[in-house]
């Protein structure tokens, strides 16, 4: 059973309870955000301006941007709220949605930003970047695949107030196109993720790699950066999917346009166009355009610059031959996309051939993991006199042991409480690897579930100088739960880890003890929790005061006598 000790990095008490798995905040029509949208719904949603704010209850309404301003019905205000379930329509394209959407306009056009349970988004997603899959395991490996890009890549477009857009520079996500074939793969891969190292991946993904995945990422990270799970190898199941290949004539007076309307810099006449570098895998780097002057263009820049004035499909790759033919060029291709990752012509031939989705995401992915937290991170198991110490660095974190142990003596004589049992002490390497392990939030520094203590990494404990507090809060949670009774309530064992810490909440008693249990069992907000925990610690303290030390302790295994929850 998982304790509820955690301790908090910035703030002494913001709230210990388990993280809950949170929605990923999606921008809609992000590349082309519109000037109305429709909102119906049966019977009603509800539209307001702040959380807090009066609601208004409707059929149906129409949102309308005013410069910076959102108009729906009677209301008017730079956001609004809407909840429930309803339907969106933009320009006639209907989209069924039940999260919370936010509406805010800018210069006359609405940013539509909807948040989305995880899974519902990865069968979103599937919809749409996995749509003409067949086989059942390519699309639970593709499940898996979308999930982890988007918790990996969650916060991209944090600037902007959301985590991630329903376009090609995230993923295309689209909630209309939903079958049950997406919901089934989605939900039989629930919360799998894959891992590297204790961290999530970069899964990147295509549509067809040619035959051959380019290696290490180096068509999205850049030259030299090296990914072990993103590999160049060949794909022979790719190729007896049958391989796609394509072909693209271009002017060379458009190719020259194009180029100049991205901002790169090339002649104004091009005479020819020739490739000078290849990756690895064969795809093209870098390429030169000759006229009045010769220019050398990155092969990523190139593509964008056809796609966004000739169209995406004019160069569907960096698998390519270039033959001239005067005023222009014919494009020889095979493959289509980048060809990091997972193949998704290649994954349907592998669940075709009756491989199951982890043998597809183990072979797009090698050096990777499967799993719900975090995989693969080379644990070392250091003994101490009285607890072990997990870590992936023994040099690193070894001064951890004597810190340990002096904040387990600490912690006994102010309990008054001896440990029996031994503990361990769970040191991750990153920040990132704890929250992904634990479940908890990034603002919490440690947490103990069973008889484990977890850490946030020692660096950052210590920078905050929280170290010596929290590994001394963690074991008071050992000690005062080894006394405690099933069903002990919680506003007991919380006030008394804090009162005993001698760490002091800022708040008062303000709240009865049922509400403080309900409070620390199903907070509905931050500061409820924050709220809950002070007035724990004040109630403990002051029952402390009344009764003495030793009968508080005595009411864990007793149980609270009839009248002090009252009090």
């Amino acid at each position: 059973m998982k304790r509820l000790g955690c301790w908090l990095m910035a703030v002494l008490l913001a709230g210990c309870a388990p993280a809950v798995a949170q929605g990923l905040r999606v921008r809609l029509w992000s590349q082309h955000p519109p000037a109305a949208a429709q909102l119906t719904a049966a019977p009603t949603l509800e539209l307001r301006r702040c959380a807090g704010c009066a609601v208004t209850t409707g059929g149906e309404f129409r949102a309308v941007a005013r410069g910076n301003t959102v108009e729906a019905g009677t209301l008017r205000g730079a956001r609004l709220l809407v909840r429930g379930r309803y339907t969106l329509t933009v320009e006639g394209h209907a989209v069924p949605l039940a999260g919370e959407l936010e509406i805010t306009a800018r210069e006359g056009a609405l940013q539509l930003t909807v948040e989305l349970p995880l899974e519902e988004y990865v069968a979103a997603v599937l919809a749409s970047e996995a749509g003409t899959m067949r086989s059942a395991e390519a699309l639970k490996a593709m499940a898996v695949v979308a999930r982890t890009y988007a918790v990996h890549f969650r916060g991209r477009h944090a600037a902007g107030g959301y985590d991630l857009c329903d376009s090609t520079h995230c993923q295309v996500m689209r909630p209309s196109l939903v079958a049950e074939k997406f919901r089934e793969a989605a939900q039989a891969t629930q919360g799998e993720l894959l891992w590297h190292r204790g961290t999530t991946a970069a899964a990147y993904y295509h549509k067809d790699c040619g035959g051959t995945a380019e290696r290490s990422g180096e068509e999205l990270l850049g030259p030299g950066a090296a990914v072990e799970y993103l590999t160049q190898h060949g794909d022979p199941f790719c190729q007896r999917h049958g391989g796609f290949t394509w072909q693209s004539t271009l002017r060379k007076a458009d190719v020259a346009g194009a180029l100049r309307a991205a901002g790169i810099r090339a002649p104004k006449t091009v005479n020819a166009i020739a490739v000078i570098e290849r990756t690895g895998s064969g795809r093209v780097r870098r390429l030169q355009v000759r006229g009045e002057f010769t220019a050398v263009v990155d092969e990523e820049s190139f593509h964008r610059a056809m796609g966004m004035s000739l169209g995406w499909s004019s160069v569907r790759s960096a698998l390519y031959e270039i033959q001239d033919q005067g005023e222009r060029v014919v494009l020889h291709g095979r493959g289509e996309g980048h060809g990091v990752g997972l193949c998704q012509n290649g994954a349907e031939q592998m669940g075709e051939e009756g491989h199951g989705y982890t043998e597809i995401l183990a072979f797009y992915y090698p050096h990777t993991r499967l799993g719900v937290t975090a995989q693969g991170l080379p644990w070392s198991r250091m003994k101490g006199e009285r607890f072990d110490l997990m870590t992936t660095d023994p040099e690193r974190d070894s001064r951890a042991m004597r810190l340990g142990e002096t904040a387990l003596r600490e912690a006994e004589e102010h309990s008054g409480v001896r440990l029996e049992e031994r503990v361990t002490l769970r040191i991750y390497p990153t920040v990132a690897a704890f929250r992904d392990a634990t479940g908890e939030p990034g603002w919490v520094a440690a947490s103990t579930s069973g008889n484990t203590i977890r850490l946030q990494p020692l660096e950052t404990l210590q920078r905050t100088r929280t170290l010596n507090v929290v590994l001394r809060h963690e074991f008071l949670h050992l000690l005062v739960d080894s006394r405690a009774r099933t069903g002990a309530p919680r506003w007991l064992r919380e006030g008394l880890v804090l009162w005993l810490s001698g760490e002091r909440a800022e708040g008062e008693e303000r709240m009865s003890a049922a509400a403080i249990e309900r409070a620390l069992t199903a907070p509905r907000s931050q500061p409820e929790l924050r709220a809950a925990y002070a007035a724990a610690n004040a109630r403990v303290a002051r029952l402390a005061g009344r009764y003495g030390k030793a009968a508080v302790m005595s009411w864990l295994s007793m149980g609270v006598p009839v009248g002090v929850d009252a009090n």
